[in-house]
């Protein structure tokens, strides 16, 4: 890879490239209803074309909106930039136990 090519991937992953056309995002939260705040995002994101894995972490589902859901935030294999739905969490404990790993103070 040349210098040009080099600095331009530098600035895609540490731009605004994350933040404009993320490569997944961790739906925390996630409704299976549309219609609700917490559902909303999902089905914006899904409706007008996120070109990244929208990955659902609602509290106890299956599948929400067509999408496998995930039990936690470390059940999540790859990285993924964290949107934090409205409702999803009321209280400390409850975000210790979407992301336990990242509670110990190691990281």
């Amino acid at each position: 890879m040349n210098e040009q090519a080099s600095a331009a991937a530098s600035t895609r992953r540490h731009g605004r490239e994350p933040l404009l056309a993320p490569r997944s995002i961790a739906a925390i939260g996630a409704s299976r209803n549309p219609a609700k705040p917490s559902g909303c995002p999902v089905a914006y994101l899904k409706r007008f074309g996120c070109t990244g894995r929208i990955l659902p972490v609602p509290p106890a589902r299956d599948e929400i909106q067509s999408l496998p859901s995930h039990p936690s935030l470390d059940a999540i294999e790859i990285d993924a930039n964290p949107l934090l739905l409205p409702g999803a969490v009321t209280s400390v404990d409850a975000l210790v136990v979407l992301h336990p790993a990242r509670t110990d103070g190691a990281g």
